[in-house]
Order: structure tokens, then C-alpha cells, then sequence
């Protein structure tokens, strides 16, 4: 019975520890989008909303799984640079409905037909 205890304790303390690295961790990557929203201007890049600066997002101009780079469960314990030049390089800030328009457009393109064979 002690043993059971013992383990059942022992679960509980390591789930909260897990718990706050995570927390912790979600708030480390919040602070850092923050920082580079900043470096974007705090702006919509495509119609230039700045009002809430809190609700630009991030839109990849290539996807990851078609440029090859890593997925976002890989890039969670990235360091700073790798975090900051990924989202410098590869994307770009956009206001919600700006970033609905893209992700539209980018559907639209891959269902479009470049030949006459296509039909």
C-alpha cells in the first residue's frame, strides 16, 4: 500500500513539474512572438492594421511540409535565434482576415490547372 502511495505522489509531483515547464515555456514563446511582431512594425504587412497588435499572426509563405523544415513539435525547445530568424525568414505578420485570404488564395492556386491534360 505504501508503495502504491509512494508512486501515486510521485506522478502528481512529476505531472505538476511537467506542467510549469510548459507554462513557462508558452510564456518564453509568447514574449518572443511579441518581440517579433515588433521587429515587423506591429503591422498587418498586407493592408497595414495596427490597431491591436495582439491579433497579428503568423502566416509561412511555405509551408513546412512543403519546404522540408522541421515541425513545430521539433522547433518548441529552439533557442531564441532559431526561433526569431525562423519567423524573420519564413514568414511574414499578417491581421486574421488577411491570413484567411492567403491560406484561400494558396487553396485556390493548388486546385488551379496548368494544362489542358488536366481535365
Amino acid at each position: 500500500m505504501e508503495k502504491h502511495q509512494s508512486n501515486t505522489q510521485q506522478t502528481k509531483k512529476t505531472s505538476s513539474r511537467r506542467q510549469k515547464q510548459n507554462e513557462s515555456r508558452n510564456q518564453r514563446r509568447r514574449l518572443w512572438k511579441n518581440a517579433i511582431k515588433a521587429v515587423f512594425g506591429d503591422k498587418c504587412q498586407d493592408c497595414g492594421y495596427d490597431k491591436h497588435w495582439e491579433i497579428l499572426e503568423f502566416h509561412h509563405v511555405i509551408p513546412r511540409k512543403i519546404s522540408g523544415r522541421p515541425p513545430l513539435t521539433v522547433t518548441q525547445d529552439w533557442q531564441w535565434e532559431q526561433f526569431r530568424d525562423e519567423h524573420l525568414e519564413h514568414c511574414v505578420l499578417v491581421c486574421p482576415t488577411c491570413h484567411k485570404e492567403r491560406h484561400i488564395n494558396d487553396e485556390h492556386k493548388s486546385l488551379q490547372f496548368t494544362d489542358e491534360a488536366d481535365f
